[in-house]
């Protein structure tokens, strides 16, 4: 099986992008119109805190995908090995990671779910050794395309729970 939330990721920067000119569009209007009188005579607000609000709903909602931990995320077992790629969608460039497993190295998983995150984490056996990797960040993948990695998850995994 092989998957990636390539759209997903793309939908958001494509949401982030389309805000940023709204606010862009919104601060010169608000500039070289009568646009700030025309606020504050029929709704009660300053042209400064219409700003403000304008442009902190933006951070909110551009923080809020920071504060989720959304990433792109890639997943791959049609080898003999378990190939899972990510790295999260920030401001800044993200440390981008790559998980490679042989499938008969592979022990378990679980999930480890918060308010905002939901975080896959992978455990592979070593001889006696079990050891853990970095967890990877499973919120913004789909419904469908997280049942099916549990499920494939699942068939490779050694421990059944």
């Amino acid at each position: 099986m092989k998957f990636d939330n390539e759209t997903t990721i793309y939908s958001i920067h494509n949401v982030k992008l389309i805000l940023a000119i709204i606010v862009v569009i919104f601060l010169v209007l608000m500039l070289i119109t009568s646009l700030p009188d025309f606020i504050e005579r029929n709704t009660g607000i300053s042209s400064g805190w219409a700003l403000g609000a304008v442009i902190g709903g933006y951070f909110v909602f551009f923080f809020y995908f920071i504060a989720k931990g959304s990433a792109f995320v890639s997943y791959n077992d049609e080898g003999s090995k378990i190939i899972i790629r990510t790295f999260k969608i920030g401001p800044f460039n993200s440390k981008k990671m790559s998980i490679e497993i042989p499938k008969n190295e592979f022990h378990k998983y679980s999930v480890c779910k918060t308010k905002l995150k939901e975080e896959l984490i992978l455990y592979v056996r070593k001889e006696t050794r079990i050891s853990q990797y970095p967890p990877i960040s499973i919120v913004s993948i789909p419904l469908e395309q997280k049942k099916a990695l549990f499920q494939a998850l699942d068939s490779f995994s050694e421990v059944k729970e």
